[in-house]
């Protein structure tokens, strides 16, 4: 599966063919044959060793080999003049402008990541990209990581007519596939003129075939010129032998970061995994998100702290006028008080509540170490955090985790855009709306999995209130009952003792989601760009080897995202 990623066609390795129309003055030319080894600096062009200033390596599953030594090894023109680089052969010229990041094939835009990449100051080419305009041939062994490139120089002979067409061909890599298997094609097609296969044009070809039979696939191909080959037809034949179902392919053979098609019909209403629940109760949570829409200035919420606390605040300007969001701590005992900030996570006002939501919740997962403390003197009040300006119709996200030495208290407050700091003293407090708010016992809930439980595929349910209950607590404000609808503000801890190798997927039910989430200390974004909806497929997050000791998922709920959410967990055979 490796090797399909990075090399998209492994071409036979066949010396190129010059043909010339009738009249034409031959030339003779000679073979060039480079061999070079991924990430290693030695190579070989023809029988001669060769040391490179750069190895051939993989970034992002494309195979890139460097620029001047394909240039001096091939003989190609090749001019680098303020940041453009132009390869010129008979027939095709390539443009790299590395100040615009950009590239161009015969004056068509290329992106940039697919043509070149920078390691350590020097610059590689894809060579897929240039051998194809080259008229160049190669091959991979995976086995020892070896790239043979074949080629033949261009001859000083003149070309007469248009040129010859290009031809279309290819096979399978093997005579026969199950149902289910994924299917190798390997292409053979070459252009007699060396203008490289600029489009290829498939038809009845699939990553796999669900039905035994015959599959009739067929290739044309089209030269930088606009030359057009003749249609080459090969017939598939697949056994009827299950390898993987329509349903299990994707999950197989997709790789993380991408979204299941279809995969709501079959993944829904899995079984639940058995889990032990345990709360951390160091340290209470004291939540502001009511009212969450700020109609008047005013205190949102308060309450006391005395040692560790997590705060956090949710809220939208509903006002037609500017206004800041502030934290206050006061110190009503006789003597200072100090508090440390451990961790935080917040956004700058913002309209797009998925963002704020995600951005302050992936700032806090990083954890980066802080330390920040300032010390409230006896009976005095000092701003904890003032928010700049936002607008009507913004809304800000913030996460705090605090360390007293004593008893202060923390209030919320919305004020008037540019009012004094003596103006938090006299504030009224605000009624609650329909949101949460309100202190609660624990900010960190631990989930672990244990050895051996996941042997069919199976979820965990987040934020329903019932498998996942939500958080108990009271609103210090008036008394009353508390209720977190959401866990908003909770980290979430889970681990999976000795995982097997399986495919981690999430899966929104409530509504839009977009959310960070950190396995085994690396960030994955829910989604990269967007949002994940209740109409989305499963988007795979992870994939085991079954050689991990543990796999430890760490989340937070992010404001402005809709619950519940499954988190699945899909077992892959061998």
């Amino acid at each position: 599966m490796a090797v399909r990623k990075f090399i998209t066609a492994v071409l036979a390795a066949a010396l190129l063919l010059t043909v010339l129309p009738a009249g034409a003055r031959a030339v003779s030319t000679s073979s060039s044959i480079l061999v070079l080894y991924l990430n290693k600096k030695q190579a070989m062009v023809n029988n001669s060793s060769v040391q490179l200033d750069a190895p051939a390596t993989v970034v992002k599953g494309r195979t890139y080999v460097p620029l001047r030594f394909l240039q001096e090894s091939f003989g190609f023109q090749m001019t680098m003049k303020n940041g453009r680089i132009s390869i010129v052969t008979k027939t095709a010229t390539l443009l790299i402008d590395t100040k615009k990041k950009a590239a161009y094939a015969n004056g068509y835009y290329v992106p940039y990541s697919q043509a070149v990449a920078v390691k350590n100051g020097r610059t590689l080419i894809q060579l897929k990209w240039v051998a194809d305009y080259m008229g160049a041939r190669y091959e991979y062994h995976p086995g020892s990581g070896r790239i043979e490139i074949y080629y033949v120089k261009q001859s000083n002979g003149v070309y007469e007519g248009d040129g010859s067409s290009p031809v279309a061909k290819f096979t399978f890599g093997k005579e026969a596939y199950r149902v289910g298997e994924p299917v190798k094609y390997v292409d053979l097609s070459y252009d007699p003129d060396a203008e490289g296969i600029y489009y290829r044009k498939w038809s009845g070809k699939q990553s796999a075939f669900f039905q035994p039979g015959q599959y009739t696939v067929s290739l044309q191909v089209t030269d930088s010129k606009g030359h057009v080959s003749e249609v080459y037809d090969r017939t598939l034949t697949i056994v009827n032998e299950p390898f993987l179902t329509e349903q299990a392919y994707p999950i197989y053979t997709q790789a993380a970061g991408t979204e299941v098609k279809g995969g709501r019909s079959f993944l829904s209403g899995l079984p639940q995994l058995d889990k032990s629940v345990s709360d951390d109760t160091r340290r209470p949570l004291l939540v502001s998100d009511s009212p969450e829409l700020i109609m008047e200035p005013g205190i949102l919420y308060e309450d006391q702290v005395n040692g560790r606390a997590r705060l956090y605040a949710n809220h939208q300007n509903g006002m037609t006028r500017k206004v800041q969001f502030a934290i206050a701590v006061t110190n009503h005992s006789g003597s200072p008080v100090t508090v440390t900030t451990t961790n935080k996570g917040e956004v700058y006002p913002s309209k797009y509540a998925n963002l704020a939501g995600h951005q302050a919740s992936v700032e806090f997962l990083m954890q980066d170490s802080l330390n920040k403390k300032m010390t409230v003197p006896a009976g005095e009040t000092l701003v904890y955090v003032m928010m700049p300006d936002f607008f009507p119709a913004s809304g800000i996200n913030a996460f705090y985790d605090v360390e007293t030495t004593g008893p202060v208290t923390f209030s919320f407050v919305a004020m008037d855009s540019g009012a004094p700091i003596e103006t938090l003293r006299n504030m009224n407090r605000l009624a609650k709306g329909i949101h949460n708010r309100g202190t609660f016992g624990y900010s960190t809930t631990e989930w672990e999995v244990q050895e051996g439980a996941i042997d069919k595929p199976s979820r965990i349910i987040v934020g329903d209130g019932i498998t996942d209950p939500f958080g108990q607590g009271y609103d210090a404000m008036d008394s009353s009952p508390s209720v977190n609808k959401g866990n908003y503000g909770v980290l979430k801890k889970l681990r999976i003792v000795n995982p097997p190798k399986m495919a981690v997927l999430v899966m929104a039910r409530g509504g839009t989601f977009k959310g960070p989430f950190k396995i085994n200390g690396d960030f994955v974004m829910v989604r990269d760009n967007g949002v994940l909806t209740y109409l989305d497929g499963p988007y795979i997050i992870a994939k085991t080897t079954g050689r991990e000791p543990v796999l430890d998922i760490e989340f937070t709920p992010p404001a402005g995202s809709s619950f519940p959410i499954d988190l699945i967990f899909y077992p892959l055979g061998d």
